[in-house]
């Protein structure tokens, strides 16, 4: 993978974790219409492209979801 690439992937999971904000939280499966920046916490049964995801920090991109694990101390709203 070229760096530029690497590199962009860190600053979109960078840009979705600080922002801190999230539209839903405990839903289980993705908006069938997401736009890109659209940020979620999975739910515990999550399903579809959420599946083995359970309570991440999802965030719909260009390049479709990406995820990130919670830490404990972290802040969402």
């Amino acid at each position: 993978m070229a760096k530029e690439m690497t590199h962009n992937e860190a600053l979109t999971t960078l840009d979705f974790l600080v922002s801190g904000a999230v539209e839903t939280i405990g839903m289980n499966q993705p908006p069938s219409d997401p736009q890109p920046g659209a940020t979620h916490v999975v739910g515990g049964q999550p399903t579809l492209e959420w599946e083995g995801k359970a309570h991440a920090i999802a965030c719909f991109t260009e390049g479709g979801w990406r995820f990130a694990g919670a830490i404990a101390g972290m802040a969402i709203t």
